[in-house]
């Protein structure tokens, strides 16, 4: 989903996190903004023995991704569907270094890490906002 954000409307976000995700399967969608898509930084964490979502698909994001973006950060680790502690922590140190200014002076995000079934969810609350609101 964040993925088809970003192709769609970019304009909507100021970074992306996906986590062990992978390319829409179908037909890639007309990218909306490829000029304002190559601006948006993206943090790619993909588990290596990941059963759900195989490591083939975060690679794949990957080479896309390297061709169609200026600020690419990637890692693999050594787990399944799910997210390392240094995933973690590679997250936090991630988003502080590509939250906006503004954002950071007014509130930190809130980092919300929901572990249930091998499965981590991410909320990041104040990061994604418009890009053209200059008070979040």
């Amino acid at each position: 989903m964040s993925y088809m954000t970003a192709f769609t409307r970019p304009d909507l976000l100021h970074g992306v996190i996906a986590l062990s995700g992978q390319l829409p399967e179908s037909a890639m969608p007309e990218i909306s903004s490829p000029e304002l898509l190559k601006t948006i930084p993206f943090l790619v964490l993909h588990g290596i023995y990941d059963d759900i979502l195989p490591i083939e698909k975060g690679r794949a994001a990957r080479l896309w991704l390297e061709q169609h973006t200026l600020d690419l950060t990637y890692h693999e680790y050594p787990v399944a569907h799910q997210i390392s502690g240094v995933g973690v922590t590679t997250i936090r140190t991630w988003l502080t270094e590509h939250l906006p200014a503004e954002s950071q002076a007014g509130r930190a995000a809130t980092l919300h890490l929901h572990t249930g079934k091998g499965i981590a969810h991410l909320s990041v609350y104040s990061f994604f906002q418009n890009r053209t609101t200059s008070n979040p």
